[in-house]
């Protein structure tokens, strides 16, 4: 997202930064006095924007700061891979194909990594759990095992896939349930309101 204000360097002064009026190269800034009809909406419309995500700037700043965390432990991992692959390579003469030393040591990297960010970030289910998914046209409970989470750091929401099953931590407890008891009781809940 462009920013639309610039901060003074010098003083807590903040100006809206007009991008529709550039000259080139030429940044135009404008007071808050300054500012027309226009201008304060698309400055709603940007704070409305932020205020969806539900987080203080504070909150943002910590979420970017373990994102970049991460990203560290991942480049030493992946740096670390590639060291047991040379290593590995070095070492012995078994046959693997390289495509296949890639495949094995990636996946079980990718393993222990999902499983450190699932205890970093307080997840309501984990992969290989299983999922139970409501049908409350059909009455029926379909379950499938979670085999991929995605979590979406500013946000702070999570997909959770399961290759016949993709939801989000917003709709456990609506029509996904984690346990066959809590969907039983969804549905029997929905027959009740029905009769």
């Amino acid at each position: 997202m462009e920013r639309l204000t610039r901060e003074s360097e010098n003083s807590d002064m903040i100006w809206f930064v007009d991008r529709e009026c550039e000259e080139g190269d030429k940044i135009i800034l404008r007071e808050p006095c300054e500012m027309n009809y226009h201008h304060s909406k698309l400055a709603i419309k940007n704070l409305a924007e932020y205020e969806k995500m539900e987080l203080e700037p504070q909150q943002i700043k910590e979420i970017d700061k373990l994102y970049a965390e991460k990203c560290k432990e991942v480049a030493e991992l992946k740096a670390e891979i590639e060291k047991l692959k040379q290593n590995i390579i070095d070492s012995t003469n078994d046959t693997y194909s390289m495509q296949e030393l890639d495949h094995n040591l990636l996946t079980k990297e990718i393993a222990k990594l999902k499983a450190e960010l699932e205890q970093s970030i307080k997840l309501p289910c984990k992969i290989s759990d299983i999922a139970y998914c409501v049908d409350f046209e059909n009455e029926k409970i379909d379950e499938s095992v979670v085999n991929d989470i995605t979590y979406y750091a500013l946000q702070n929401e999570c997909s959770f896939d399961s290759g016949c099953l993709y939801f989000f931590t917003e709709d456990i407890g609506k029509c996904v349930f984690l346990t066959r008891e809590e969907a039983n009781k969804a549905l029997a809940e929905m027959k009740d309101k029905n009769e």
